[in-house]
């Protein structure tokens, strides 16, 4: 009798280890990585974007967004290709080095290691919008994305924003930390 009772208790500890597993593996597939809160923040950022110089609003429906090949965020980033994001239809382009961020880009997310290949002036005055995740880049460039009590924020720099001729609308600057230009 006492043989089966332990035996039955290993059976249950084996089976509940077992369940214990699953339930870990599936929640663990259901919570987004920081690259991909990262990428849901840069891309919700850009949908409440309006460019309003000689470009306009970016055209042919699309939202093009450039990112260097090997970035940490571009797998992210990649699973947005093909998706609606308003009107718009978010098309991503990986580009070989930072300098090639110049050409068809309406959003240009730019990595820490990137950014010494970047002109962010240049990038300003094709009306780009750019966003790093850099330490204190809003402090010079439109957009940065931080991560505080392991929770993804933004900061804004709208002298970088005014720049670049693009507005956001209030409601996304209402969540936003306002950062002063260096």
């Amino acid at each position: 009798m006492l043989g089966r009772l332990v035996r039955w208790i290993g059976l249950i500890w084996i089976a509940s280890i077992g369940v214990e597993g699953a339930w870990a593996s599936a929640t663990a597939q259901t919570i987004a990585s920081e690259d991909q809160v990262k990428a849901g923040v840069l891309l919700n950022v850009a949908r409440f974007a309006e460019w309003s110089g000689p470009a306009g609003q970016p055209g042919s429906g699309e939202l093009r967004l450039c990112f260097v090949d090997g970035a940490s965020l571009g797998p992210a980033l990649t699973e947005w290709s093909g998706r609606q994001l308003g009107a718009r239809r978010v098309a991503t382009i990986r580009v070989p080095a930072p300098n090639a961020l110049l050409g068809n880009c309406d959003v240009a997310y730019v990595s820490e290691t990137d950014l010494k290949g970047v002109s962010l002036a240049a990038l300003e005055r094709a009306q780009v919008l750019v966003v790093s995740d850099a330490k204190n880049f809003a402090r010079y460039g439109a957009i940065g994305l931080i991560t505080l009590d392991r929770r993804v924020r933004f900061e804004v720099n709208l002298a970088a924003l005014q720049r670049a001729q693009i507005t956001l609308s209030s409601r996304v600057l209402q969540l936003a930390a306002i950062v002063e230009a260096n």
